[in-house]
């Protein structure tokens, strides 16, 4: 399935695909990569320096590592498809 939307700042990659978010971080002598379903987003924030943070309904905040347009640009698209 291709994504929706792909941003990728520095060494992480942040994905909108239909139904979740993929973020892809280098750890340790690989990536990993963290999923959120879309259904579980409850807020997106462009917050401090508009960082872009997303909360899910288990009340975690997860920091998606990207920020400035596109962080703007990301929160829209994750906005429209949680609609």
């Amino acid at each position: 399935m291709e994504p929706i939307k792909v941003s990728k700042i520095s060494s992480i990659t942040v994905r909108l695909f239909p139904n979740r978010v993929e973020i892809e971080k280098p750890h340790m002598f690989g990536k990993q990569t963290e999923v959120i379903l879309l259904k579980s987003i409850t807020d997106v924030k462009a917050g401090y320096a508009k960082q872009l943070e997303v909360t899910t309904a288990d009340g975690k905040k997860h920091n998606l590592s990207i920020s400035g347009k596109a962080a703007e640009e990301m929160k829209q698209a994750i906005l429209e498809n949680i609609s």
